[in-house]
Formats: structure tokens, C-alpha cells, sequence
């Protein structure tokens, strides 16, 4: 995969595949993913300075017109017989890689090898569905309060002219119910029209 820093959602995306503390992707930023023969991944780095673990560097330093072709290089060097791109018809976050860099791409490889280049976007996107166990605690938690909220503000708890603020306070008991800490206090705060009895 190629891509560069060019774009919000492009630069999102090229953060989940670069190691912290780097906290951008730094002018064109080449990652080269390569499924050995045992199913394991290689994971290579061509760009003009390092990324360090979990990446091996194919190559740095140089100039930009250098790096181009290391990158075409290191695929001959690995003979694919697909070479998944960052494009994609159908989803954005999948087409990073833009005209002028695919050219350079095509450039530095064989002419008969342009027909191994194919879009990668269902890799791009199955990457963007993993999610981490701390992600996951963070779903269920939001989950969690966005019911225990929408329970709140339903007729189960509130019936109009007869429901008290206090009924907030014990419905707010849910959450610690499902161990999950409340960070505010509930404040219910009643407007009504003066002359209301």
C-alpha cells in the first residue's frame, strides 16, 4: 500500500498502520505488506526515514525519486501475484492513493506487471473493523448508557403529572446495577408556566 498525508480521512487511516509515537504519516510513507509462503506477514517499510516495530525497513534515506524505486525494487524482489493499492471505487477511506501516485507507481514496475495491480479495499476495510479489547469496553459502555438514558426518558419511568425528579435519582441506579460508574449527578431541572399548579 502507498499513500500519503493528503486528506483527513487519508491520514486517519495511515495512523492506525503507523507505530506510536509517530503521530503522522511524514511525506510519502510506503508500508509493503507481504504474505510469506508459511501465511505469515511481512510487514516492510520504504520511506526516507525509519518507523521502527513492527516494521522492518526495506529501505531508507535518499531522495523521493530513489525511494519510488526501491519500492518497485523490493516488489520484483517478491514476485506477487497480486499487488493490492490503496483504490477504490466504493469506499473512500479505501482510495488514498492518487493519480499522480499511481503513475509513480507504474512507473518503477515491469509494463506486464500492471495487470497485478488490484484494488486492496477489502483489506483496507476489515482492518478498520478490528477493534481492540479497549475499544470493545468502550462500546459496551456507551451502549450500556445510551440505554440506561432512553429507558430514563421513557414512559416506563415517566408518566406525565404523576413521575417525581426522585424517580431519576433510583433510575439512575441502572448503571450502577451494570457496574458501570455514573460521572454526573442527575439534574433535573422542572420549567413550567408560573400560574401551573
Amino acid at each position: 500500500m502507498v499513500g500519503n498525508q493528503s486528506g483527513r480521512k487519508r491520514k486517519i487511516q495511515a495512523l492506525t498502520l503507523v507505530p506510536q509515537p509517530t503521530f503522522a504519516a511524514r511525506r510519502t510513507t510506503m508500508l509493503v505488506f507481504y504474505r510469506q509462503a508459511d501465511g505469515s506477514i511481512e510487514k516492510l517499510t520504504v520511506n526516507r526515514y525509519p518507523l521502527g516495530a513492527p516494521y522492518t525497513s526495506a529501505w531508507q534515506g535518499g531522495s523521493l525519486v530513489e525511494q519510488w524505486q526501491a519500492l518497485g525494487d523490493l516488489i520484483v524482489s517478491k514476485n506477487p501475484k497480486r499487488i493490492g493499492i490503496n483504490m477504490s471505487a466504493d469506499w473512500p477511506v479505501a482510495d488514498g492513493l492518487t493519480a499522480s501516485l499511481y503513475q509513480q507507481l507504474t512507473n518503477v514496475l515491469p509494463q506486464d506487471w500492471h495487470n497485478r495491480l488490484v484494488s486492496a479495499e477489502k483489506l483496507v476495510v476489515r482492518w478498520l473493523e478490528q477493534r481492540t479489547a479497549q475499544e470493545l469496553a468502550v462500546i459496551y459502555s456507551v451502549s450500556l448508557a445510551r440505554g440506561v438514558i432512553a429507558e430514563g426518558f421513557s414512559s416506563k419511568v415517566i408518566t406525565p403529572g404523576v413521575t417525581t425528579t426522585d424517580a431519576f435519582g433510583e433510575h439512575r441506579l441502572g448503571l450502577a446495577y451494570h457496574s458501570a460508574p455514573a460521572w454526573r449527578v442527575t439534574l433535573i431541572v422542572l420549567a413550567a408556566p408560573v400560574n401551573m399548579p
